[in-house]
């Protein structure tokens, strides 16, 4: 089957009317993900808070810039995919709120075109936010699970979680530039 591709005028008017997430979104959800390795560490691997309170400050900032740069990846490669597969879905929904609209002589101020682009594109921004920070942080986590307890675990509990968080952050910033993955 092939795959349904926007034309010129519908590409143009969903970049003229494109929703971005702030960047303050991502942010907030790494440096909430960022900080779940520092409860792993402090109670499995029983590191103390305060005396390594300096240590858990800079890899935890580390892992948040590079979650947040994988987050903004992830969203933007699935924005397009996101739109095609529910197109049909967002026209009916936006068609029958225009028509509604109308009837209650709220006059829109745009074309019903227009407002079905305005919505495609609301909906999609919002489903690759979601998406890319819940398909991130499953990674994040699988690899500080996998480099802490298999790979780094002969190292020292600071060097276990320096390694760790550093490569699972790094790692998922590195696949967040390949091809699409939704």
């Amino acid at each position: 089957m092939p795959r349904a591709k926007f034309s010129a005028d519908e590409r143009r008017l969903m970049n003229i009317h494109k929703a971005s997430t702030p960047t303050s979104t991502y942010l907030a959800a790494a440096a909430v993900v960022s900080l779940i390795p520092i409860l792993l560490f402090s109670r499995i691997m029983v590191l103390d808070l305060i005396s390594n309170s300096i240590l858990f400050v800079v890899f935890a900032a580390i892992a948040t810039a590079a979650l947040t740069f994988a987050y903004q990846n992830t969203a933007r490669k699935c924005k397009d995919e996101f739109a095609r597969k529910t197109g049909a879905a967002v026209r009916a929904v936006a068609s029958a709120e225009y028509a509604e609209a109308k009837k209650a002589n709220n006059k829109p101020d745009v074309d019903l075109d227009t407002f079905v682009v305005e919505r495609q594109s609301e909906v999609s921004e919002n489903e690759s936010c979601f998406y890319a920070i819940c398909y991130i942080n499953a990674w994040f986590m699988f690899w500080v699970v996998v480099l802490a307890f298999y790979i780094f675990r002969s190292f020292g509990s600071e060097y276990n979680y320096g390694l760790s968080v550093t490569f699972a952050s790094g790692l998922v910033a590195l696949f967040s530039t390949g091809k699409a993955s939704a």
